[in-house]
């Protein structure tokens, strides 16, 4: 018999240009969380920050209107209390990510129970 889980009452916001693999984290995260939505670039991103104000923004590196990580101080200038993890394929951008505020770097492929872990830990802190 399977245990229910109890959801925790967090909202969770995932930037990924690809379609599967945002709609994959999607359905993955909604099994933790209350909220969980994607977006596929920085502009409709932005949008749902300033209209939502996420806890937690996982961010893909490489979309097609601009760089994840060279956007995260605008993120966290929209949105200062929320926590950044970015992803990506690249993993020497994990240092800079981290110095220009993101909360974890997670990189490519996803070990999803390494990506449920980080986002655990930023939505404690």
């Amino acid at each position: 018999m399977d245990k229910k889980i109890t959801k925790i009452n967090k909202a969770i916001l995932i930037i990924e240009d690809e379609e599967e693999t945002g709609r994959l984290l999607g359905r993955f995260l909604s099994r933790y969380f209350e909220i969980v939505f994607t977006e596929q670039n920085l502009k409709s991103g932005m949008l749902s920050i300033l209209n939502s104000s996420p806890d937690v923004l996982i961010l893909d590196n490489n979309l097609p209107d601009g760089n994840g990580v060279e956007n995260i101080q605008n993120f966290l200038s929209a949105a200062p209390e929320m926590k950044i993890i970015v992803i990506s394929a690249m993993n020497y951008l994990g240092k800079e990510a981290i110095q220009k505020g993101a909360t974890d770097f997670v990189e490519k492929p996803i070990a999803l129970p390494h990506l449920l872990h980080s986002v655990m830990d930023a939505v404690e802190s």
